[in-house]
């Protein structure tokens, strides 16, 4: 094994490497993980992702109960044909792709707990009003948003302790969009950022695609923290520390007071800004007030909502918050994109702003998602070998098993019909899963699959890799 790709990259490209040199030909079976694991002094995690990925590129296939074997469809191209496995096989395929065909092919009967959504039933009613066409041509919008929407969320931040004006803020197709804006503004190929680990952006492609080094911090569940020591050896390294602080994906944590103020003198002291991803906002249900980053440091922290989680997946709505200049430069980069922002989203966002319930709203919804969460909390503690998470708000739980998992035990919830997000989407670990609780729309049958899936789980031998 070498330094130069991560080992399990390495894997990979021996294994491509035998197959066209006809060491592994079409249909025969690849070593088992355990076994190549202890022939390569690597953890069985590591040949797990190599598999992974492979099966997911369609060079190798998995049988349960069998094993893996190399796919009958891959063949060894000939010259003069074009090697399309090598080119696809360039491209960032990741776990999450492999594991979504997976939710797909079992999503018929099953609990939906892995989407990160609110239910259709829980989504507020806000009764829009009908829409003409004359009052829609009458709408002013400019390439940073509309100005209605804009007004709204300037007067929504007001009540967080965030004091913006309208040109402060650009209006986006989700905070996705925006931060994919943001990397393309205010990076070059090359640079490095700093997220936390675990995180949702663990497996998503948005660095590669701007040729940017995402280095990982660990977060302390326990103590509500982030790793302060390692990110300061990196801060040196560092363009941008890219947080999700406030009721985190995936792990529900809230960063406690006092983290936050360390954290923000050591990012000032190394001249390092902030994004703070805060699309969870809406669902506190602790009833403490929470202060943002952006609260604490207005001049440091670019700060990023939404209202798509409150909404619903159909209506795909985000806002950016920074300098004036930046806000220009990212909607300039936008157009010259051909990005689309869609008018109808945004008059819906700025109708729900401005409606006389929207408060009343949001509070029936977070007593409804405390229930849910006392609920979900109190049925799992029943299971001692789970660690489970605690949390202030938010959709998610993040559930710790004893010891690490197998993907085949993984896909014992798929089996009894619980779809969940395992942990190696976020991390390089195996040992913890994600349930969005929120979607629980029946107990007895949450209760029963998960203590059949548990049952399971404590019934297999497991020796450590």
């Amino acid at each position: 094994m070498t330094r130069k790709q991560p080992k399990y990259r390495q894997i990979m490209n021996e294994i491509t490497a035998k197959i066209k040199s006809g060491e592994f030909p079409s249909s025969s079976r690849l070593p088992s993980e355990r076994v190549l694991a202890k022939q390569l002094s690597v953890n069985r995690s590591t040949v797990i992702r190599s598999y992974e990925e492979l099966t997911s590129l369609g060079i190798l296939k998995r049988k349960r109960g069998s094993g893996t074997y190399v796919s009958s469809d891959y063949n060894p191209i000939s010259i003069g044909q074009t090697n399309w496995y090598q080119m696809i096989s360039a491209q960032h395929f990741t776990k999450k792709h492999y594991y979504q065909n997976k939710i797909e092919n079992n999503k018929y009967g099953a609990m939906d707990l892995y989407t990160g959504e609110l239910s259709s039933d829980l989504i507020p009613n806000f009764n829009f009003p009908a829409f003409d066409w004359a009052n829609i041509a009458q709408k002013n919008q400019d390439t940073s948003g509309l100005i209605d929407l804009k007004l709204a969320v300037c007067q929504h931040l007001a009540q967080q302790n965030i004091q913006v004006t309208p040109e402060e803020v650009l209006i986006t197709s989700g905070a996705r969009q925006a931060l994919f804006l943001l990397l393309q503004v205010l990076l070059s190929p090359g640079d490095a950022v700093a997220i936390e680990n675990p995180s949702f952006l663990h497996d998503l492609p948005l660095f590669q695609t701007a040729g940017v080094k995402a280095i990982k911090i660990p977060l302390n569940l326990e103590n509500e923290s982030i790793d302060l020591l390692q990110l300061e050896e990196q801060l040196h390294k560092i363009k941008l520390l890219i947080l999700n602080p406030n009721f985190h994906n995936p792990t529900g944590m809230t960063l406690s007071l006092a983290n936050r103020k360390k954290l923000i003198a050591l990012c000032q002291s190394y001249q390092v800004p902030i994004i703070e991803d805060d699309v969870f906002q809406l669902f506190n249900f602790s009833r403490q007030k929470i202060q943002t980053l952006k609260s604490l440091d207005t001049k440091n922290v670019i700060y990023l909502g939404s209202l798509s989680k409150l909404l619903g997946k159909n209506i795909n709505i985000g806002w950016c918050v920074a300098p004036d200049f930046i806000v220009n430069k990212l909607a300039a980069a936008r157009e010259l994109m051909d990005f689309n922002l869609n008018i109808f989203p945004q008059m819906i966002a700025a109708e729900a702003f401005n409606s006389p319930q929207f408060d009343e709203k949001i509070k029936q919804l977070n007593l409804s998602l405390l229930d849910k969460y006392q609920q979900t909390l109190s049925f799992l503690h029943q299971f001692p070998k789970w660690q489970v998470s605690l949390i202030k708000g938010g959709l998610y739980l993040w559930l710790t098993y004893q010891r690490e998992l197998s993907v085949d035990e993984y896909d014992l919830f798929l089996q009894e019909k619980l779809l969940i997000a395992p942990s190696f989407l976020f991390e390089d670990k195996y040992d913890a899963l994600r349930i969005n609780f929120t979607r629980i729309d029946d107990f007895a049958i949450f209760k029963e699959r998960f203590a059949s899936v548990n049952a399971k789980l404590s019934n297999r031998v497991h020796s450590p890799s």
